[in-house]
């Protein structure tokens, strides 16, 4: 599965042939991306990797994830992912959430605020979502920068959410519906 997003850049599914790639860029800005993503300290290895990958094809086959890596300029340097899908009694996908996260040499160029909103014109239209958030640690205004230039909604900040490293933060909870995302897209 492919999503152009434009001619630079494109989402393609999550497979084993990137666990080298997605383990490197990891690897290679650590200390960067460990600030806000706690998964980071458990990637030591390209299996740790690799067990990822496995472990997000079980959850993909169940329709409770899907998870893509961003490609631009034939590079990975990136991925996002719909966490947490939600489904009601029927199995009719109705919510979800978008994670994210960037290569550092990577950001600064809109990659990730053109992922998403492709991304999320994807959710709305293919996969019928009705409601899409995006959860961001209050104090990562890069991470938050990308739900407020998509039009989304800031619905509250829940306090101390997430632990991460040892202390509790908050997240900045933002959320954006299908009716009103047609009418802008």
């Amino acid at each position: 599965m492919k999503i152009i997003v434009n001619e630079n850049t494109a989402l393609i599914r999550l497979d084993k042939s990137h666990a080298a790639a997605i383990f490197q860029l990891v690897d290679k800005d650590r200390e960067y991306l460990r600030e806000y993503l706690a998964w980071v300290d458990e990637t030591k290895t390209v299996e740790n990797t690799l067990a990822y990958i496995d472990f997000s094809e079980k959850q993909m086959k169940e329709n409770k994830f899907l998870g893509m890596s961003i490609f631009h300029n034939d590079q990975l340097v990136g991925q996002i992912g719909f966490n947490e899908i939600k489904t009601d009694v029927n199995s009719q996908i109705k919510d979800s959430k978008i994670g994210y996260w960037l290569g550092k040499d990577f950001q600064g160029n809109g990659i990730i605020t053109n992922s998403c909103k492709a991304f999320i014109d994807y959710g709305f239209r293919e996969m019928d979502f009705n409601r899409i958030g995006i959860h961001c640690a209050a104090e990562n205004l890069p991470s938050r920068a990308v739900p407020e230039r998509l039009d989304f909604l800031e619905e509250c900040v829940r306090r101390q959410s997430e632990f991460l490293h040892g202390n509790y933060i908050d997240m900045t909870i933002y959320s954006m519906t299908k009716d009103y995302w047609m009418e802008g897209n």
